[in-house]
């Protein structure tokens, strides 16, 4: 496939001062959080709903663990998440020194 029709013009996207550009107006306004901590976040809300309902049932304190296990199964599926992302992130830089070069 060819490169620049499929990214535009030849070092447009990959140019070094756009990359740095969009880079400080991005994370200069909003903080973008990891796959990891947004899977513990929602891992967290799964377990303490399941824990309560469970708890609700059962009356055994025990059941509010199901919130740590939720926090575990979030953070597994978050770090996978955060490997993809990084390796699509590493080949799309690859593919635009390409283009640069």
């Amino acid at each position: 496939m060819n490169l620049i029709k499929r990214y535009g013009q030849k070092g447009f996207f990959c140019n070094p001062r756009n990359v740095r550009n969009n880079m400080k107006n991005d994370t200069a306004n909003i903080r973008k959080y990891s796959y990891v901590e947004l899977g513990m976040l929602f891992g967290m809300f799964i377990g303490i709903g399941i824990g309560i309902t469970a708890f609700s049932f059962t009356g055994d304190a025990q059941s509010f663990t199901l919130t740590g296990i939720g926090i575990i199964f979030g953070l597994g599926i978050g770090a996978v998440l955060d490997k993809r992302q990084k390796k699509k992130r590493d080949n799309k830089m690859k593919i635009c020194k390409e283009v640069i070069e």
